[in-house]
């Protein structure tokens, strides 16, 4: 027997998960997953899908997931509406996935949540260490391949191969501070280099701004005065390319002619120097035939930062919840 669940990764990927397995698996045997993607012909209620309709999914699951962020950080930040497309209902759920959007998830047997709160499965199951972690794929990868979620010690710290040379670097979590989020420490955002002028306050968990990274969130968003900088910098190199107006992107082009080294390097620097440098593909996104956009949105200000998961993909992320620390490596996910 098995259930079929929802992993709280953009509304975008589901796994089988096998009862027994949990009962019997032991620390030393981590609990490994791939993950199946939500379009996947293996699903019954997967139907064809073009990659606009894909990236306005997106969108629209992004706004309703970040204003359920904007009232869990709560007072402190100015309460604002939030313009929605579509129609799909808001349902509330338990195991530390706050809420989900889309009438998809009533296929499923049920949603896995793994935020950080009292119930989530991350806490309730302490056999796997308090630790799990994913590699995802590029949201736009043929449905064939698979993004993997790992319970318990990831390949790395078998020794194994995580699809990469390098060596993980952790960051602190800092916990407790949002519930049912993963706040961490950032300390600026350099692109070609050159570290932007973002003032200190956008980036402090203890005063109106701060950064969470979210599986549940597809795009990055940037409180407003980051957000400007950000997006100032990158456009700069590709105003040589011809305008497409595609809402509620800022800034999109006609890629013919694209070169990936034209777009000038992004780097978030974390707390403990580590250094996050994304592939140029998770932030100068595709959206259509020949259609590329920058893929961040404005959270306004006074608000936290979002670190989405298209940003997150092609690297292995690890929550070490005990030692409160966030790894991560570049990897094929392989």
């Amino acid at each position: 027997m098995s259930l079929l669940l929802f992993f709280l990764v953009s509304i975008n990927v589901v796994f089988v998960l096998p009862i027994p397995a949990l009962g019997t698996i032991r620390l030393a045997n981590p609990m490994h997953f791939d993950l199946i993607h939500r379009h996947s012909p293996q699903l019954m209620f997967s139907r064809p899908i073009t990659r606009i309709e894909r990236v306005n999914d997106l969108v629209h699951n992004d706004n309703v997931r970040v204003e359920i962020i904007s009232r869990k950080v709560g007072k402190r930040g100015r309460s604002r509406s939030r313009r929605l497309t579509g129609s799909s209902p808001v349902i509330p759920i338990l195991s530390g996935a706050s809420s989900l959007v889309g009438s998809s998830f009533r296929a499923a047997d049920g949603v896995l949540g793994l935020g950080y709160s009292n119930n989530s499965f991350v806490l309730k199951a302490g056999k796997f260490g308090n630790k799990f972690s994913y590699c995802l794929v590029d949201h736009l990868s043929p449905k064939n391949v698979s993004s993997y979620l790992t319970f318990g010690p990831s390949s790395s710290e078998h020794g194994e191969k995580s699809g990469s040379e390098k060596i993980m670097s952790y960051t602190p979590l800092i916990l407790g501070v949002i519930n049912g989020f993963y706040p961490v420490s950032v300390l600026g955002i350099s692109i070609g280099g050159l570290m932007l002028p973002i003032p200190k306050n956008i980036w402090d968990l203890k005063g109106e701004g701060g950064v969470i990274i979210d599986s549940g969130t597809s795009l990055t968003f940037l409180a407003e005065p980051a957000y400007q900088m950000v997006m100032a910098a990158l456009k700069l190199p590709l105003m040589v390319f011809k305008p497409v107006d595609i809402k509620p992107f800022e800034f999109c082009f006609n890629s013919l002619g694209f070169n990936e080294a034209l777009v000038p390097k992004l780097v978030i620097h974390f707390d403990n120097s580590a250094d996050f440098a994304p592939p140029v593909k998770s932030y100068v996104i595709d959206v259509s035939d020949d259609v590329k956009c920058l893929g961040f949105m404005s959270n306004g200000w006074p608000e936290v930062s979002i670190i989405g998961n298209i940003m997150q993909q092609n690297f292995l992320w690890e929550f070490d919840i005990d030692r409160k620390r966030l790894g991560f490596v570049e990897s094929t996910c392989k």
